[in-house]
């Protein structure tokens, strides 16, 4: 048998009979084979996630030791290339000894700068301190620092806390899941104002008032100002649009300037059905609605266009209200704020029911879908017999 392309010196061809006898098993065979798909899946995912010089640099005691092992077999070049090393990178990690008295396993000797034992139990006695338990490391470093028990650098006094386990997790106060929510359309409205600023750096104040149940923009107003006046001009509109004036409603609102003054004044008016809701002081929930609706509209709408100028923007945000009002929203199953607004009621089965009707996703009918369905394995049959 002549051979071409390789090395005299290959161990890989050392023992040629071996490896005839080994193909000659079958269930060999199929053994290796699994390995090498497994082998191969494993370095894909590897070679494809963050950090993975580090992940590498973390076991590379684990690497030497395997690589030095299988290395008489393929030869260290192939065994580093199966880790997903280089054989310089190995002979540099074989180099460095592992040192015990090192807290970063680097020789003492070689390098001298590294922590010393008695300033790494200095450290691990500050933060296992129990008046400390709740510090941040930040403060347990400057108070160490102040304290002269050690001196060291910020990120040092980072990578000994890593390396000694020791982390600090925050507790903070968790948030409510579910916010404020109306049972109907037009029960409970929420007013904010927001500042945009286009191309002329001027400013351009934005008031949308937003129904709660169907994510509605009712009404907006824009100014180069803005003042309680203001408020309720947007809130008088919004009522004769939706003749709010005999419905018992909630207006929920921030406790800015703009939302006090004429406008209480309007809502204490013997006609006015309008109950006012300061957001976190009447209610213990916050006017987040409100802010979404301004948040969407910037970043979904204005900040996706170059306006220039007041007047430019004055112009566009009839579209922009629009284009929200009409689009599909996710808490509401796929349904519009309008839809909603004007009927529709949010259902999660709303989707698999619309799905199921005539067109089932294709324009089909479920008895042509069938017929299409047996004519297709019908003709795989014809085929493949």
């Amino acid at each position: 048998m002549r051979l071409i392309g390789y090395e005299e010196n290959d161990p890989l061809l050392a023992d040629l009979d071996f490896h005839r006898k080994f193909l000659k098993v079958e269930s060999l065979k199929n053994i290796a084979r699994c390995i090498w798909f497994v082998y191969r899946c494993l370095s894909q995912i590897l070679s494809t996630a963050k950090r993975k010089r580090t992940l590498l640099r973390q076991h590379k005691e684990k690497l030497v030791q395997v690589i030095e092992r299988i290395s008489p077999m393929l030869g260290v070049k192939r065994a580093c290339r199966l880790m997903m090393t280089s054989a310089q990178q190995f002979y540099k990690w074989k180099r460095e000894k592992s040192c015990a008295a090192s807290i970063s396993r680097l020789c003492v000797s070689r390098f001298p700068n590294q922590l010393s034992p008695s300033e790494i139990i200095i450290v691990k006695h500050h933060l296992r301190d129990p008046a400390a338990q709740h510090w941040r490391l930040i403060w347990i470093y400057y108070k160490m620092m102040r304290d002269g028990a050690a001196f060291m650098g910020k990120e040092t006094f980072y990578r000994c806390a890593r390396a000694l386990g020791i982390s600090r997790q925050s507790k903070r106060k968790q948030k409510p899941r579910t916010g404020i929510r109306s049972t109907a359309p037009l029960k409970l409205l929420h007013i904010d104002v927001t500042v945009y600023r286009p191309a002329d750096n001027t400013r351009v104040f934005i008031q949308l008032i937003t129904d709660n149940f169907s994510r509605a923009i009712l009404g907006w107003r824009a100014a180069r100002s803005w003042s309680a006046k203001e408020t309720l001009a947007n809130l008088v509109a919004v009522c004769e649009k939706y003749n709010l004036y005999c419905k018992p409603i909630q207006l929920m609102c921030d406790n800015g300037s703009e939302n006090a003054g004429a406008l209480n004044l309007f809502l204490e008016q013997p006609h006015v059905n309008i109950e006012k809701l300061v957001a976190q002081v009447d209610v213990t929930f916050s006017n987040s609605m409100a802010e979404a609706a301004n948040k969407s509209l910037k970043y979904n709408n204005l900040f996706t266009r170059k306006l220039q100028s007041f007047e430019e923007t004055l112009r566009y945000l009839p579209q922009a209200i629009d284009e929200l009002n009409n689009r599909f929203h996710y808490s509401l199953y796929g349904l519009t704020p309008n839809e909603v607004l004007h009927g529709a009621v949010p259902d999660k089965s709303f989707l698999s029911r619309h799905r199921e009707g005539n067109n089932n996703g294709f324009g089909f009918s479920k008895p042509l879908l069938l017929v299409l369905r047996g004519s297709c394995i019908a003709m795989r049959a014809s085929i493949f017999c």
